[in-house]
């Protein structure tokens, strides 16, 4: 449509007016009017910049850059240095290159070495073996009132087999919950001390404000 229209406009009001009624850049139009030919054969090699140093001259600076008088300094140092007795190699960066090129720029300082580690994993092939356990917090009745829950998770069944909530955490809380291993319980079977703990919590507690606890799954035990 637009091409129409710009041919319908071109012999009226020029080429100029047409693009700027058809929105059509002028460039396109005379770049498809007057193609470039293509060259051919090979593409011409990249100029070299006229600046650029000689191998004459490049072998010239790595001399200087690894003598024994600049052997430990760095291409800043050593440009600073020659430059205040006038002397004018090349700039910092050139020097960087060259010898970058060579494989001369690298971390000086010794650098540690550490022997891979294997991540410590622990595996549970059955019920009883191995747990892990967290804290969350719970959110209270009242605006600004949390409690802390303590759970406690069997590896191989993915259950929780114990579990505490308190009105806060503390450490002397967290390590009397995984210090003795109240949630295995004894041969009889029964709530076991992680639901008394419970009820001691709640008892201590606004009335009804903690819930009684579940009975803990047995696929773990």
């Amino acid at each position: 449509m637009i091409s129409e229209t710009f041919s319908a406009l071109e012999p009226v009001v020029g080429i100029k007016p047409a693009c700027e009624l058809t929105g059509r850049s002028r460039a396109t139009v005379y770049r498809q009017r007057s193609p470039k030919p293509r060259v051919a054969g090979p593409r011409r090699p990249p100029a070299a910049h006229p600046a650029a140093l000689s191998e004459l001259e490049q072998a010239r600076v790595l001399s200087v850059l690894r003598s024994q008088r600049f052997v430990d300094k760095s291409p800043a140092q050593i440009w600073a240095t020659l430059l205040d007795e006038g002397t004018y190699l090349c700039s910092v960066s050139t020097m960087y290159r060259l010898l970058r090129e060579h494989g001369e720029v690298r971390e000086r300082r010794a650098q540690a070495t550490h022997p891979p580690r294997a991540k410590p994993e622990l595996v549970a092939t059955g019920p009883s073996q191995v747990w892990t356990w967290d804290a969350t917090k719970l959110k209270g009745p009242d605006r600004g009132v949390y409690y802390d829950l303590f759970v406690m998770l069997g590896i191989y069944s993915r259950k929780a087999v114990h579990w505490l909530v308190v009105p806060r955490e503390s450490a002397a809380l967290a390590t009397e919950f995984i210090g003795i291993p109240p949630w295995i319980p004894p041969p009889s079977g029964g709530g076991g001390n992680g639901l008394l703990r419970s009820r001691a919590v709640k008892a201590d507690s606004p009335p009804g404000r903690i819930g009684v606890p579940r009975q803990r799954p047995a696929e773990d035990w």
